[in-house]
This record gives C-alpha cells, structure tokens and sequence, in this order.
C-alpha cells in the first residue's frame, strides 16, 4: 500500500462528507454521505494486512491446491485471500 499506517474517520467530519485520514492527518478519501464507506476505507490497511497473513496460512484440506491430478485451483480461504490481495495492488 502507497499509504502506510494506520487510516480513521476524522472524527471532525462534517455530516455531508466523512473524511478518512491517516494518524499524522493526511487526507486520504473523502466519502459524500456514506459513513459506512468511509469506515471501510479507513480499514483498509487493516485488512489488507490481515489477508497477507491468510495467504500464507494452510490450505484448508478439502482444497485441491497440490494435489495430483487437480489443475491446482484453490477456491478455499487462501486462494481467496491471494486474489483479494491482487485485486487491491490492481492485478
């Protein structure tokens, strides 16, 4: 992520629009009346964090991943996580 650290809903945000900013204050989105979107941006980095340890945790063991014979497709939390991640570097 090109913005490190932690995110929050500047609590000094006016009702029309919900600003999410860093912990030193830099803004990082502004959200025109959602909250909710605004809490989900915010967590962001959280999250993605979050998924970096899920892909590199173990396959679940009805998974396919590695076995002979399967195309090694993954459709449990890992295989999950990995495409998550992709999609939030833009892949």
């Amino acid at each position: 992520m090109d913005t490190k650290g932690e995110w929050k809903v500047d609590p000094h945000s006016y009702d029309s629009a919900q600003m999410v900013v860093t912990t030193d204050g830099k803004l990082i989105a502004n959200c025109f009346k959602s909250i909710a979107n605004a809490h989900l941006i915010a967590a962001a980095p959280a999250m993605y964090e979050a998924l970096e340890h899920t892909s590199m945790s173990i396959h679940h063991p009805a998974c396919s991943w590695g076995k002979t014979g399967s195309g090694n497709t993954c459709n449990c939390h890992v295989g999950k996580a990995i495409k998550a991640l992709a999609l939030a570097r833009g892949e």
